[in-house]
């Protein structure tokens, strides 16, 4: 594979690979849309001759195309570990996925926590059990009883170890006192192909009637907030829930998370 400031399909300026808006200067030198933009002095960053106005539509044409045949580029996070090849059209939303992407803390993400951590994949959990030791306690199976706010807005986030740090999971948690709801969701860490590989079973219960909900995984990618609206989680009205708490005004919970089987999809 020639190396990318050999590709005809890369920017001169930032030398990923290009998507329209494709812009060049005078002397020919092509550049993406983003550098354009970006670019105060309007210099070309290879010749400094003025850039130009002027998109360069049959370039655009011309790497459309190229990206239904099987042309391959590496992952940019291939320094750190990803060994994919993919199509041009799919590197953008690898790359957005990528398991090897540099990771910030997701409990700052989700609740807002003062916590500045990036890492890898690999230090993720070890992060959480330094730094949010309360916030890692819960399995791949899971039985409690929750305090549930249904008094005010609540969020919360768990992360569990599936099969000793080779998969990694968010349990996510939000009641809304506006909609009168309380949410759960577990996303998979990783590929949303991944995580399309795993569901969870849901259910509360006092101890004779008991909600079963089933759902698949979603990936740590994808907008928790998206997916509460969506309804591709555990969803439950407050009436509901308040008909499932024992004395302790607490409610009884139990989840777990399994990998669906090849045969379950025939």
């Amino acid at each position: 594979m020639s190396s990318p400031i050999e590709d005809p399909t890369n920017c001169k300026n930032c030398l990923d690979h290009l998507c329209p808006p494709i812009m060049q200067c005078e002397k020919g030198d092509i550049i993406c849309g983003d550098c354009f933009k970006y670019c105060e002095a309007k210099k070309c960053p290879v010749c400094l001759s003025p850039l130009m106005e002027t998109r360069n539509y049959q370039l655009e044409e011309l790497i459309a195309k190229l990206k239904n045949f099987t042309i391959k580029a590496s992952c940019k996070f291939a320094d750190r570990g990803c060994k994919y090849e993919l199509k041009l059209d799919e590197k953008d939303s690898h790359e957005l996925e990528c398991k090897s992407r540099l990771y910030e803390c997701e409990g700052n993400k989700y609740c807002g926590w003062q916590c500045k951590w990036t890492g890898g994949y690999k230090d993720i959990l070890q992060h959480f059990k330094n730094a949010h030791e309360d916030n890692c306690q819960m399995e791949f199976k899971t039985d409690f009883c929750m305090n549930v706010s249904l008094t005010k807005n609540m969020l919360d986030i768990q992360i569990i170890d599936f099969n000793d740090g080779q998969h990694l999971f968010y349990y996510k948690h939000k009641t809304d006192i506006k909609k009168k709801k309380a949410y759960w969701l577990f996303q998979y860490v990783g590929l949303k192909k991944q995580a399309t590989q795993y569901y969870y079973e849901f259910e509360i219960h006092d101890g004779t009637r008991k909600i079963k909900i089933t759902e698949i995984c979603e990936s740590d990618c994808e907008d928790a907030g998206i997916i509460f609206s969506s309804g591709r989680c555990v969803a439950l009205p407050f009436k509901t829930i308040r008909n499932f708490l024992n004395e302790d005004e607490q409610l009884p919970i139990r989840f777990r998370i399994m990998k669906i089987k090849r045969d379950s999809l025939k």
